[in-house]
């Protein structure tokens, strides 16, 4: 599983990214997330195993439309959340500010991540 978020606040961007590390001797369990912030610095570290099934259990029973009534900004905060498993299986998804309520659960789960993100780095993400 390979999460990514993209948070883009007109010229900044963040990227947070969850996936299995396989620099690691145990990858087979070992996840990683790695914050890239718009001053050029990165910050990584591995996620607690309570954090991981908290959070993947929330991206594995999602249920959510193929599309949503998304409300349109101008200004603001847009995301853009990509989902990959470990075969061919990939999903990547849109919003400006707020999902609509068919992709509550999306906004849930961007929500966890930015947490987490929020940890790593420990700074305030958009």
């Amino acid at each position: 599983m390979h999460l990514a978020l993209e948070v883009n606040t007109q010229s900044r961007t963040t990227v947070i990214q969850l996936f299995k590390d396989r620099s690691s001797a145990t990858s087979y369990k070992d996840f990683t997330i790695t914050v890239s912030c718009p001053d050029g610095s990165e910050h990584r570290s591995e996620v607690s195993a309570t954090e991981l099934q908290e959070l993947l259990k929330k991206v594995r029973t999602a249920q959510i439309s193929p599309l949503a009534k998304c409300p349109l900004g101008l200004d603001g905060v847009s995301y853009e959340l990509s989902i990959a498993d470990a075969g061919s299986a990939r999903a990547t998804y849109r919003w400006q500010e707020h999902p609509g309520e068919e992709w509550k659960a999306l906004g849930e789960n961007a929500g966890a991540l930015i947490g987490l993100g929020m940890r790593v780095s420990r700074r305030f993400l958009p």
